[in-house]
């Protein structure tokens, strides 16, 4: 069964995604079209902001570098398509 959970504490430098608990409508959204969470580290979002930043001159605000270092450095995304923006 899915809940809310609220977090005790939160240890991120993309400070732009970081929410202790998440609101009952974002929830609902998220419950029903996201299949699966991909977890990275704050080196991993550093490497991509990096990576961004060197090789395509972009400089990426933290909680966009998450999103790169998701596609990047894990091993391991959705099992099933995850909606983006790109569907609707």
């Amino acid at each position: 069964m899915k809940e809310i959970v609220r977090l005790p504490y939160i240890n991120t430098i993309a400070d732009g995604i970081a929410v202790k608990k998440p609101g009952e409508l974002t929830f609902k959204i998220i419950s029903e079209i996201v299949d699966d969470i991909v977890l990275v580290s704050n080196d991993e979002i550093m490497q991509a902001i990096c990576l961004l930043l060197f090789r395509n001159k972009i400089l990426a605000e933290l909680a966009g570098g998450s999103w790169t270092c998701s596609n990047t450095f894990c091993r391991y995304w959705a099992s099933k398509r995850v909606k983006s923006s790109y569907d609707y």
